[in-house]
């Protein structure tokens, strides 16, 4: 039987072959949600758990998932994975692409800003980096509110947002569970990490602390650590992954709707790879009813990540029903 490990480790390879990584990874569904489960009781511990995370550090996603009895192991797995510059380069290279062509320069810019909170952290200013990676953070769900949801601007706020004229306003939780994820972590890790990350803090403390409201007004002191900023990078992951979901169709251009696969830019290449890693919605959860673990896939249909698989087999285009006109 292939083990998590083993699925993970080939589903892994996307950038160097991602058809066989797809490949291993079809045979490999459930272990690779066993993988995700596993890692559930980390969430608690402020790590979010995206695809994006799992794929580009298979074989630490893998170990924590093995010793995820032991969460100090675990925590310390992840925190290598994330300290890994390459890990990091790649998560940012997708922000551009949460932008529509016209836009795309403020894309850019909080990519180059995302990379100088990487840099920072490779240089051991974790404090620079968490404070960066937080304010951009802030800013994606921002600049994706102001293209017609605004519940997406309340990421760091517990207030619910007023309802529009026709009372449809969604609030941010709420859009976030409605996303179109490839596998579907929101709830077990991004909310939960966003719910630590927004705890008030009423006195000031030498101790380190995931509250951005801490962090940002001077109440938390002991945020440079490794451990919080390799903490935030992964919940950047996850919050690229909620993003990438709200689209219906990926806001690409002409050019970039019609380059062959391996020319596309490179974040634009690991989307269409985690499309390719993760074809099934995963869902899984433990029943109230008896504890017991259960698994349910559901194939995405009309999902537009999905509808791309079959163009990902044939790399010479990457057009698709995924990807909008230009704007």
């Amino acid at each position: 039987m292939t083990t998590p490990r083993e699925a993970l480790a080939g589903a892994g390879r996307f950038l160097a072959a991602v058809g066989a990584a797809a490949a291993t990874y079809f045979q490999s569904l459930a272990d690779i949600a066993q993988v995700f489960r596993a890692l559930r009781p980390l969430a608690e511990h402020g790590w979010t758990v995206s695809t994006y995370g799992v794929m580009l550090a298979v074989e630490q996603h893998a170990s924590a998932a093995d010793a995820a009895h032991d969460l100090n192991r675990g925590s310390s797995l992840l925190e290598d994975a994330w300290s890994d510059p390459e890990v990091r380069r790649h998560v940012c290279s997708m922000v551009p692409f949460l932008y529509p062509p016209s836009t795309r320069a403020i894309g850019e810019r909080r990519r180059e800003l995302l990379m100088r909170a990487s840099q920072r952290f490779s240089e051991g200013s974790h404090e620079e980096a968490v404070l960066l990676i937080y304010s951009q953070i802030d800013g994606l769900f921002q600049d994706r509110a102001d293209l017609g949801e605004p519940g997406y601007a309340r990421v760091y706020s517990r207030r619910p947002i007023a309802d529009d004229a026709d009372g449809l306003a969604m609030q941010f939780a709420d859009l976030v569970r409605a996303g179109k994820s490839m596998i579907a972590t929101h709830d077990a890790f991004f909310l939960i990490a966003r719910d630590l990350i927004m705890q008030p803090v009423k006195r000031t403390t030498l101790d380190d602390g995931p509250s951005r409201h801490g962090v940002l007004h001077g109440r938390v002191l002991g945020y440079g650590t490794r451990l919080r900023a390799a903490q935030a990078f992964a919940f950047l992951a996850g919050a690229i992954e909620v993003l990438v979901a709200s689209w219906d169709q990926l806001p690409l251009s002409k050019d970039e709707r019609s380059m062959p696969f391996v020319q596309a830019p490179e974040g634009l290449r690991t989307i269409l790879a985690a499309a390719w890693f993760s074809q099934v919605r995963s869902v899984y959860f433990a029943t109230e009813a008896t504890g017991g673990a259960e698994i349910i896939f559901l194939r995405q249909q009309g999902s537009p990540l999905a509808a791309r698989i079959a163009d990902l087999a044939r790399p010479t285009s990457v057009e698709g029903p995924s990807t909008s006109e230009d704007v």
